[in-house]
C-alpha cells in the first residue's frame, strides 16, 4: 500500500513485512498506536502486525507462534475494533493449535493481552456489534455453537446463548435501541432435523439474550430451509427486514417482537418479492417485480407506508438499484434501449441521467458502480462488451478506450 499526504514528498509506499510479505483480505482496524492488521511472512507465518503508517516496516507486537506457523487465522473477519484496540482470535501453545482464544492488542508489545481462553474449536466476529461491546460466535469441537460477548476485559467475556449467528451467510447485527442489539441466527430444529432463520436481540446479558423472531413465526406451514435474513435496515424506531421465501424476499418491519412485526404496507401496488434495495439518508429503496410483469420501485420511511417511487411501465426490466452520492441510481430496460435513472425516493425527484447509445440497445447493461464524481457500467456494442463512463449527462457519456493505439 501507499500513502499520501497529496504531494509527491509525502507520498511513499509501505513496507508492511520484512521480506516476502502477503498482507491479508482481513479489514485493518485503527487502533491507539496506528494500525493493525494480518501479514504473513516466511519467518512468522500469519501473524497480527501493526503500523504507525510512518516509513518503515510494520512490527509484530507479540508472534503468538513462534517460528513459521500460523498464529492467527487469515480471514476477512480476523480482527475487530473495540474502544482504540484490536480483538482476534489465536493459539500461543504449538502443541496444542486447535486450542483458540481471544486477544487484545494496542498495537505495542505491551499492551497485547489474553483475554479468554474459549477451548478446541473456532470463531468468528459479527460486524455491527457496537460501540461498546463485541459479539462472537464459537465453534466448539463438540459440536456446540454458542454467542459470545466480550468489553474488551478478562473478566467482561461471557457466553450468552446456544445459538448459530452466521457472519458468512447472514448480515450484521444492528441497534435496535441504545442498549440492545438485533442479529440474525440460524437456529436448529433437532426434532424435525431442520434449520430456521430467527431474529434475536440482547442487551449484552445471558438473561437479555431472546429471541425476537423466528421464521416459523412469519410462515408456520413453509417447509424447513436454510433460508435467511437478506438484509436489515433501521428507520427511526422501526427495523424493515428481507427474509426469503420460496426464492422471493419478502419486506418485513419490526419492533424486536412478534406482536410487533407484519408485512410492510405498499400504496397501491405490492411487488412480488425485493430484488434490490437500498439505503438512501432516511429512506429505504426497495425494487421488485409486480404480478402484471412491471417493476415497482418503493420507498419507505421511519414508521410509514410504502411510497411508490416509480413503476417501469413500458421498460420489462428495472435492476442494479444502488445508492449513489445524496440518493440511488438504477438501470431502466427497454425494447430499443437502456437507461440510467436517479432518484432521491421520492416520485418528483426520480429522472432520467442518460440513454445509452443505440449500438448498446440490444446487450446487457451491468454492473453498474461509482467512479469518482460519475458512474460506470458495463454494456456491449456489436463487437463485444465495453465499458461505459458518465457524468450524469448525454454529453458526458462515452465508451472508455481501453486499447486506443488500436
Amino acid at each position: 500500500p501507499w500513502i499520501s499526504d497529496g504531494t509527491a514528498e509525502g507520498t511513499y509506499q509501505l513496507e508492511l513485512c520484512p521480506g516476502p510479505c502477503l498482507p491479508r483480505a482481513s479489514l485493518p482496524v485503527e487502533v491507539t498506536a496506528g494500525i493493525v492488521f494480518v501479514g504473513w511472512s516466511p519467518d512468522e507465518g500469519f501473524e497480527v502486525r501493526a503500523t504507525d503508517g510512518l516509513p518503515g516496516i510494520a512490527q509484530t507486537p507479540r508472534p503468538l507462534l513462534p517460528g513459521p506457523e500460523d498464529g492467527v487465522t487469515p480471514s476477512p473477519d480476523a480482527l475487530a475494533g473495540l474502544g482504540g484496540r484490536a480483538l482476534f482470535f489465536g493459539p500461543t501453545d504449538p502443541g496444542t493449535p486447535e486450542v483458540t482464544e481471544l486477544w487484545s492488542t494496542d498495537g505495542t508489545s505491551a499492551g497485547t493481552h489474553l483475554l479468554a481462553e474459549l477451548g478446541a474449536g473456532q470463531a468468528s466476529f459479527l460486524a455491527g456489534s457496537g460501540p461498546n461491546q463485541v459479539l462472537f460466535r464459537f465453534q466448539s469441537e463438540g459440536g456446540d455453537d454458542s454467542l459470545w460477548r466480550t468489553s474488551g476485559t478478562p473478566g467482561d467475556t461471557l457466553r450468552l446463548a446456544s445459538l448459530i449467528p452466521d457472519p458468512a451467510a447472514l448480515p450484521p447485527a444492528l441497534p435496535l435501541s441504545d442498549s440492545e442489539l438485533l442479529f440474525p441466527v440460524h437456529r436448529r430444529v433437532e426434532a424435525s432435523n431442520s434449520t430456521w432463520v430467527e431474529l434475536w436481540r440482547t442487551d449484552g446479558t445471558s438473561e437479555g439474550t431472546v429471541r425476537a423472531v423466528a421464521y416459523r413465526d412469519l410462515f408456520p406451514d413453509a417447509p424447513s430451509a436454510r433460508q435467511g435474513a437478506v438484509f436489515l435496515e433501521r428507520l427511526g424506531n422501526t427495523v424493515y427486514f428481507g427474509l426469503e421465501n420460496s426464492s422471493r424476499t419478502i419486506l418485513w418491519v419490526t419492533d424486536g417482537t412478534v406482536a410487533g412485526t407484519r408485512l410492510a404496507e405498499y400504496d397501491d401496488t405490492y411487488p412480488d418479492g425485493v430484488d434490490s434495495w437500498a439505503r438512501v439518508g432516511e429512506r429505504l429503496l426497495v425494487l421488485g417485480p409486480t404480478e402484471n410483469r412491471t417493476f415497482l420501485l418503493s420507498s419507505f420511511a421511519a414508521e410509514g407506508a410504502g411510497q411508490t417511487v416509480l413503476e417501469s411501465g413500458y421498460f420489462h426490466l428495472m435492476k442494479d438499484l444502488g445508492a449513489f452520492g445524496e440518493g440511488a441510481v438504477f438501470l431502466l430496460e427497454g425494447a430499443e434501449r437502456w437507461e440510467t435513472w436517479e432518484t432521491d425516493g421520492s416520485p418528483e425527484g426520480t429522472h432520467r441521467l442518460f440513454e445509452l447509445p443505440r449500438t448498446a440497445a440490444s446487450s446487457d447493461a451491468r454492473k453498474l458502480l461509482r467512479h469518482g464524481e460519475g458512474l460506470e457500467l458495463v454494456a456491449g456494442d456489436d463487437f463485444g462488451p465495453l465499458i461505459w463512463r458518465t457524468d450524469g449527462t448525454e454529453g458526458g457519456t462515452r465508451a472508455v478506450d481501453l486499447e486506443p493505439e488500436t
